[in-house]
C-alpha cells in the first residue's frame, strides 16, 4: 500500500504533514527513502495519537518519538515496523538544504510484499 503518492519536501529546518498510517494493517511495516539535498540531521518519527481527532494539532503533540534505527544524515532507504504508530512525520533538525522523504509504502510484512 502507498500511503504517500509524492514526495514530501522539508526545506531548512522544519517538520512535515503527519502521514497517517493505515492501523488496520497489523504489524504494518513503513517502507521508504530519505534525500538529503545537503548537510541536514533529521529523524524520521512516528506518532500514536488520533491524528483524525477534532482539534488534532501535530505541532502541540508530544506523542512524536524517532524511529530507533533510522537515518539520520544522508540519502539512505529506511524500514521499520511502526506497531502502534498512527502517523509519521519527517523531522529535520539542522541544514538549510532540502530534505526530501518518499514516496512511503505500508506493508504487513517486513518484506514489503
Amino acid at each position: 500500500m502507498k500511503l504517500t503518492q509524492t514526495a514530501i519536501v522539508v526545506t531548512g529546518v522544519g517538520v512535515s504533514s503527519p502521514i497517517p498510517i493505515d492501523t488496520r494493517v497489523n504489524p504494518p511495516y513503513i517502507f521508504g527513502s530519505i534525500v538529503d539535498g545537503g548537510a541536514s540531521t533529521y529523524s524520521i518519527q512516528y506518532t500514536t495519537s488520533d491524528v483524525f481527532a477534532p482539534g488534532y494539532s501535530p505541532g502541540s503533540d508530544p506523542q512524536w518519538t524517532g524511529i530507533t534505527g533510522g537515518p539520520t544524515t544522508g540519502s539512505k532507504p529506511f524500514n521499520f515496523n511502526a506497531a502502534g504508530a498512527t502517523a509519521i512525520r519527517l523531522n529535520v533538525t539542522v541544514g538549510p538544504a532540502t530534505v526530501t522523504l518518499g514516496p512511503v509504502f505500508q506493508s504487513d510484512n517486513s518484506m514489503g510484499s
